[in-house]
């Protein structure tokens, strides 16, 4: 199995333009993130897949491997796509966000186990056990819930399952095991291009969440725990939280 790890950097993000190219100490964000997928071990290449030339440029700047790609992408998942179609020749292909500069490389490594141990797999992710009732409650954290053969059930921004017996909503992480996405797929090349034939479906609408359009769909997204904690920039106010965690880890290490 020939793998490649690629890694969608958007400029123009809704909430944080240009995020990709925000420094945490003396890297951009994105060359975190890749610098962090070279620790992983099961992987063969690993590519940036940009649509503007500033981030194509400190990519290159910094070593990395970078291709561009269409800017008329709605998902990290469409930008992937299209470099799967561009190199043919892996057939696992694994999404890394481009927003999660502390990405741990053993996160990476298990998501790929996954394709090992289950052959028939075509989608794979990561959920983490949700230990506060913050986590819980915050619609950013996508909870999971999955079947009795590690098979997604549903994603969502709400609470789920919620506990009817439980009448202190406080409680209900103390009281239940609650998972919470991470944002990192696998997928093979037949999966992806089942996904690029696919519209965009009501749940995926209701939530905002394209998995939903693939379970919708009929199509088995198989799930791993992980105990390795991944912190995501979406706003400004997680750009100075990744700037601190920054600087805590190097005074630590």
């Amino acid at each position: 199995m020939k793998v490649l790890l690629v890694i969608p950097a958007r400029y123009a993000s809704s909430r944080l333009m240009g995020k990709p190219l925000l420094k945490i100490g003396d890297k951009p964000m994105v060359v975190h993130v890749y610098h962090q997928a070279q620790k992983a071990n099961l992987y063969h290449e690993i590519i940036v897949a940009t649509d503007h030339q500033l981030i194509y440029d400190a990519c290159q700047a910094f070593g990395c491997s970078v291709i561009m790609t269409s800017d008329k992408h709605l998902s990290g998942t469409d930008r992937v796509i299209e470099v799967s179609e561009k190199l043919p020749n892996f057939n696992l292909i694994i999404n890394i966000q481009g927003d999660e500069p502390f990405i741990h490389p053993q996160s990476i490594d298990q998501l790929i186990k996954i394709f090992f141990d289950k052959p028939h797999a075509e989608i794979a992710t990561l959920v983490k056990q949700i230990d506060c009732a913050e986590e819980l409650w915050a619609d950013s954290v996508i909870k999971c819930v999955k079947d009795t053969q590690g098979r997604a059930l549903y994603f969502s921004r709400s609470v789920i399952p919620y506990l009817r017996n439980v009448q202190d909503k406080k409680l209900w992480h103390q009281t239940y095991n609650y998972w919470k996405h991470i944002g990192i797929y696998g997928y093979t090349q037949k999966a992806l291009q089942k996904i690029k034939n696919l519209s965009t479906s009501s749940l995926e609408q209701s939530e905002s969440l394209e998995q939903l359009r693939w379970l919708e769909n009929g199509l088995s997204i198989f799930i791993a725990e992980t105990s390795y904690h991944s912190l995501s920039v979406d706003t400004m106010e997680d750009y100075h939280n990744a700037i601190t965690f920054w600087e805590q880890f190097k005074r630590t290490n």
